[in-house]
């Protein structure tokens, strides 16, 4: 839940001053210069929700891994036939030089060993359009790999595969990999002129989107505009990974990196177990409330036990398991109400007193 709002408070960010032309309804829509040049319907919310949520956001990264796993699959894939079966064995040979190319086209190696093992298996071969050897225009000018060529040679090799290999997973998987759209979204802001936006966002063309808790796992930044004028932020911490202080910590220090106020981290007089712990600001730099949500208050000695009964990875969730974690959640809230409120008339005092000093 925190991981929906933060993504959603830090897009509004970014589109502040957009607001006349922003509809949530376009996101996916092909934009130049603010105005759609091409529209997308809007998208599904389970679409969405993987799009927004993924934890594998950078489309090289994510290549790097397919191609490295269809890899293996095809080297699995060709000692599965006996050396009788030369045709289908040179085939996989193929399909695994082919993914090679694609890796190097992505990480700029050296793609001539390849290009070799390619041409030597091939050299005999024909199809419909010609000589299935590398077409020679795969290389551009100044030495990288066309992908676009690639691309194109990889589905007519792939095609001309289909005979040999049957319907084979792993052709249709290559054939789907290397014409990805899956998670492309076009970048709204795309050659505009902004100023309160970073220009590496409004020069390219398609943004990738990124579960925000891999940045931090609590939405302080969502209310840390200087617009916002925050003076106290309540922070229920629900990371279970062990280290309580980590995103207080870290939005201390990314903070203190981007010149925005906030108050002073220091945790090493504290006990790492407690349910309530006040950092407190001066002035403009606010105070900040933090609630771990596992905590010897409320678990009484099991805080390892509840922490593994609700980790990052469990795919369900159990009526009882939503209860019992409402539960620990809001027992924070009832067992620190007095603290609570004393934090937030501390906070009023301090706002009084300031506009009694100003006048």
């Amino acid at each position: 839940m925190q991981r929906s709002g933060l993504r959603s408070l830090q897009m509004s960010q970014v589109i502040l001053s957009l607001e006349p032309l922003w509809n949530p309804c376009c996101l996916g829509s092909q934009f130049e210069n603010g105005k759609m040049i091409k529209d997308q319907p809007e998208m599904d919310m389970l679409y969405l929700q993987g799009l927004c949520g993924s934890a594998l956001a950078e489309r090289k990264e994510i290549l790097k891994e397919i191609y490295r796993m269809l890899i293996h699959l095809t080297k699995y894939m060709e000692e599965r036939y006996t050396p009788d079966a030369s045709d289908v064995q040179n085939g996989c040979q193929v399909l695994s030089a082919l993914l090679h190319l694609h890796l190097c086209a992505l990480t700029d190696e050296d793609p001539s060993v390849h290009c070799k093992t390619i041409n030597d298996l091939l050299k005999d071969k024909y199809d419909e359009t010609g000589q299935m050897a590398l077409p020679i225009n795969l290389m551009t000018s100044e030495g990288m790999i066309s992908t676009t060529e690639l691309r194109d040679y990889t589905l007519r090799v792939c095609s001309s595969f289909c005979d040999l290999l049957g319907n084979n997973d792993v052709v249709k998987c290559i054939k789907k990999v290397v014409c990805w759209t899956w998670g492309t979204t076009y970048n709204y802001l795309n050659n505009m002129t902004v100023e309160e936006v970073d220009s590496s966002v409004l020069h390219s063309e398609t943004r990738d989107y990124e579960d925000a808790g891999l940045l931090l796992n609590s939405p302080y930044f969502s209310v840390l505009r200087q617009e916002r004028h925050v003076d106290l932020i309540i922070s229920l911490d629900f990371s279970v990974d062990g280290k309580p202080f980590e995103t207080v910590k870290g939005a201390a220090k990314m903070c203190k990196d981007l010149h925005i106020p906030f108050p002073e981290v220091d945790t090493s007089h504290l006990e790492i177990s407690e349910d309530f712990y006040v950092f407190r600001g001066s002035n403009k730099v606010p105070s900040v409330i933090h609630m771990p949500l596992f905590n010897a208050v409320n678990c009484k000695g099991e805080i390892d036990k509840w922490k593994d009964r609700y980790c990052t990875f469990k795919p369900h969730y159990s009526y009882s398991d939503i209860t019992d974690l409402l539960g620990k959640a809001g027992l924070n809230i009832k067992n620190n109400k007095d603290k609570l409120l004393k934090e937030i008339e501390n906070v009023i005092e301090q706002k009084k007193t300031s506009k009694l000093g100003k006048i």
